[in-house]
This record gives C-alpha cells, structure tokens and sequence, in this order.
C-alpha cells in the first residue's frame, strides 16, 4: 500500500468509527509521516478527485466517490 492509500484508508476508518473527518494532525500521528507530508499528498488526493475540503471547517475533508473505495 502508497502513502495516499494508507491516507486515504486512514481517513474512511477514522470517518466510520467517530462520523466526522481526523484533522491532518492526527493522519500525521496515524500514518507516520509529517503534517507537512499529509498536506502534500492531500493536495494529490485533491487533485485526482477523492478528496475535497470544505470552506470554514475545522475538519474540512470530505472523501468523495473515487476515495470511497
């Protein structure tokens, strides 16, 4: 598994167990890398359509159909 897989697994496992999305803090401390690491590959996840985020919001990222899988 990449790192955007791990991401991305992390993010659904961490949405079905509490119902609202981890900040990037906590997909850093869940996936070993730096928070300057997950805002890069969120920004690639952005990009290819699995992920998107939401204005104002505190915990603003949504998965979308292409990240659901």
């Amino acid at each position: 598994m990449n790192m955007r897989e791990a991401i991305l697994k992390f993010i659904r496992d961490y949405v079905a167990e509490k119902g609202y999305s981890p900040s990037q803090q906590e997909i850093a401390e869940g996936v070993w890398i730096a928070v300057s690491g997950v805002h890069r590959y969120l920004h690639l996840l952005e990009l290819e359509g699995k992920v998107e985020f939401l204005p104002i919001k505190h915990r603003n990222i949504r998965l979308l159909q292409g990240g659901m899988r």
